[in-house]
């Protein structure tokens, strides 16, 4: 295998070496020259290693330079593979981006092989992603925290829908929302052909691997970010055919992998201002990933050995609305029948119990998250099943004894359950991948409705019977789109791309 090394020096990329993995025995060392400082100091690096445009491990290195003390020092700070032999499953990214946490700075690379820096201001980053967040909250509720309604109308099939003219202005809004981030992050307009040029190469959507490292408590919202390039007056924007054609009312089918008008939006070769296009927006335009640290074993791609069709373990909180409980359980039922497991769990010793008898592909959670830490003696955040609570402690201390075969799917559908940051779920994701084995964790970002939520998987847990949880959390989005609805890009999948549930044809 090929590798590519790159070096990071105070947030700027410095040197990069290839390096060869042979089948057996050692590699070949790699050299990166260091930078020569003009005064004695300690200098921070970072050795990202790739393989093809997919990051595999992280380094954080310290190495004073002239100044007494200790020598350098190497910490690992991230590894989606252990083993370093099954590699080609991050084959096909286009993209990887790595949020450091460490410095100001995202480091990029490409199928070019060009790993470059942005440096950006935290600050206006968290500012950036409260506002996507903001903007998708007003375009789902009326009122406030303590009386929201949803703007959504509930059809007789349990569609949430908008009509056109309402989903237009959402899109307008939350596509200058994506922007501000993307102006904030990245300072040139590379990235917009880099994707497209991709999906005309290979008829297929790209593949954005998204590494971040540090635990912000707003994390950035990359699906709803948007990269054509706007004016700050929405009104200005002039909307593709395309809504039409997809959008609430729209007969076009399934969209394709590009916009089929993306050449009434190009002014030779760059891109006319004021364009709203779905495609702009990196939700709906390509598959993100972001695949968690894996510190013991090799983060799968698959979650089943053998045929037949996976089973679901279901716990709902029973403090939830009774009614919306029902329906939603109903239409679980309908689409998978037994595979659908029974009794579902509405207690935590009973969770505790059905994570010990590994009978299931996917864990799911149809829930409340608790995130007040006013409450008296509750630790948050917390998983509501009815009277109990499940924290990331409790998933940790189950972990403890032996454990079981089958690495599931883990869907925590409450509001804001993988948002990063002290307080957040993010150690629930830690949790079920580091202790519990998890293959992957996947949640919501923002306040959904109940119901909202409900339909919303039970789209993605029927897609996934078909498709690998990248191509069918982006298939969601686009239903969703079809009626107005702009909350799949809400989602957020903790896992590789590629990960599905059932064996592939060649296995």
């Amino acid at each position: 295998l090929q590798l590519q090394l790159v070096l990071f020096v105070d947030g700027r990329a410095k040197a990069t070496a290839p390096v060869e993995l042979p089948v057996e025995g050692a590699s070949e060392w790699a050299r990166l020259p260091l930078p020569r400082p003009a005064a004695a100091c300690v200098l921070a690096a970072e050795l990202a290693i790739y393989y093809q445009a997919a990051v595999v491990m992280l380094f954080e290195l310290t190495i004073p330079v002239g100044v007494p003390g200790p020598g350098p020092e190497v910490t690992l700070r991230y590894r989606v593979s252990r083993s370093l032999a099954d590699l080609r499953k991050l084959a096909g990214r286009s993209l990887s981006v790595i949020d450091s946490g460490a410095a100001p700075a995202m480091y990029v690379n490409g199928l070019t092989f060009t790993g470059q820096a942005y440096e950006h201001d935290p600050g206006s980053v968290k500012e950036a992603a409260y506002y996507v967040r903001t903007v998708l909250y007003d375009a789902h509720f009326i009122g406030d925290k303590d009386g929201e309604i949803s703007r959504y109308k509930v059809s007789k099939d349990r569609r949430y829908q908008k009509p056109y003219n309402s989903f237009v202005d959402d899109l307008r809004k939350l596509a200058l929302a994506g922007k501000t981030v993307y102006e904030y992050i990245f300072s040139d307009d590379v990235f917009p052909g880099l994707l497209r040029d991709e999906a005309r190469a290979h008829g297929r959507a790209p593949i954005l691997q998204v590494v971040s490292l540090g635990r912000q408590l707003l994390p950035i919202p990359w699906a709803a970010i948007y990269d054509l390039r706007l004016s700050d007056v929405p009104g200005e924007y002039v909307p593709c055919r395309s809504i039409a054609d997809f959008g609430p009312g729209g007969q076009a089918g399934d969209p394709p992998v590009r916009c089929p008008y993306e050449d009434e939006h190009r002014d030779g070769d760059g891109w006319k201002l004021n364009q709203l296009c779905p495609w702009g927006f990196w939700g709906l335009s390509a598959i993100i990933e972001h695949p968690p640290a894996a510190w013991k074993r090799d983060l799968e791609s698959r979650v089943r050995c053998t045929a037949g069709q996976p089973t679901i373990l279901m716990g709902y909180d029973t403090n939830l609305d009774r009614g919306l409980c029902e329906m939603h359980l109903k239409a679980l039922k309908e689409q998978h029948g037994a595979a659908l497991l029974a009794p579902q769990v509405v207690t935590r010793l009973k969770l505790q119990n059905a994570l010990d008898a590994d009978t299931m592909d996917i864990v799911y959670f149809y829930c409340h998250i608790i995130k007040d830490p006013k409450r008296p003696g509750l630790k948050v955040p917390a998983i509501e099943l009815g009277p109990d609570q499940v924290t990331a402690g409790d998933i940790n201390g189950w972990a403890r004894g032996p454990r079981p075969v089958r690495h599931p799917l883990v869907v925590i559908n409450g509001c804001r359950s993988v948002e990063i940051g002290s307080g957040s779920l993010f150690n629930f994701v830690d949790a079920f991948i580091n202790r519990d084995k998890a293959s992957g964790v996947v949640g919501t970002e923002i306040t959904i409705e109940q119901g909202l939520g409900g339909w919303a998987m039970e789209l993605f847990l029927s897609a996934l019977r078909n498709l690998p949880v990248g191509e069918a959390l982006r298939s969601v989005r686009w239903t969703m789109f079809g009626n107005g609805n702009l909350m799949g890009l809400g989602y957020t999948p903790y896992c590789l791309a590629e990960l599905t549930l059932l064996p592939r044809p060649e296995e």
